[in-house]
């Protein structure tokens, strides 16, 4: 009887030692909870898009750090691998959301249309010279 209490006192104090740990989220779980969260909470303002655009950010940015109001989950706060995939994730949120800066794409698109326009005049006038040399000489003979 006296191995029957004690092998029972021991089995409830494993069962109660065994529910104050916390189960562990697996890496996989943990980094599709940072998408979601990124996609979700994160919004543009004008002053991660000013930053963005002048100081040429890149993901381990503290403005893509995620806080209490951008996680659904505190606990996720002290994940190395939760942080890095939402700081990524949010990072390249923020390329496709923030347009190009529409004065150097004109200056690109200038600078591509004089460069094609001297080609073609510089082959227009190897032709010429061409041709006229080739008058040139015909004419010696």
């Amino acid at each position: 009887m006296l191995k029957l209490i004690v092998l029972l006192l021991l089995l409830f104090t494993l069962k109660s030692s065994t529910y104050a740990q916390d189960a562990k989220t697996d890496s996989l779980k943990t980094a599709t909870i940072a998408v979601t969260d990124a996609d979700k909470y994160l919004k543009i303002n004008k002053k991660i898009r000013k930053a963005f655009r002048h100081k040429n950010l890149n993901s381990t940015s503290d403005y893509f750090k995620p806080t209490l109001q951008t996680t659904s989950n505190p606990k996720f706060l002290a994940d190395s691998n939760y942080v890095k995939v939402y700081r990524h994730t949010a990072f390249e949120s923020t390329v496709y959301q923030i347009p190009l800066n529409r004065t150097k794409v004109v200056i690109v698109v200038v600078v591509v249309a004089g460069v094609v326009v001297t080609v073609i005049v510089i082959a227009k006038i190897a032709e010429k010279i061409g041709n006229g040399l080739a008058n040139f000489l015909g004419g010696v003979k």
